[in-house]
């Protein structure tokens, strides 16, 4: 079940057909949307995206932006 997960998808052409190949988000995250990247002036790799913050057995409390350092488009560099 891919829910609202965010994932990377690759194509050898811009127009596909494309292929899920990694999953970015976090599997504890319930809900991730609306990826971004930032490549900063030195040179290190950012991944922003929307996720909601709840609690076990509690509704959401909202959705906020968290940023998470990246190795490169596929590989986590540290926690979000």
């Amino acid at each position: 079940r891919l829910g609202h997960a965010l994932w990377l998808a690759e194509s050898e052409r811009p127009e596909g057909p494309f292929e899920l190949v990694a999953r970015l988000s976090d599997e504890s995250e319930r809900f991730a949307i609306d990826g971004a990247w930032l490549l900063d002036d030195d040179g290190r790799l950012y991944l922003f995206r929307c996720a909601d913050f709840v609690e076990e057995g509690a509704p959401p409390h909202g959705t906020g932006i968290i940023a998470q350092p990246m190795r490169d488009f596929r590989t986590p560099a540290g926690p979000a």
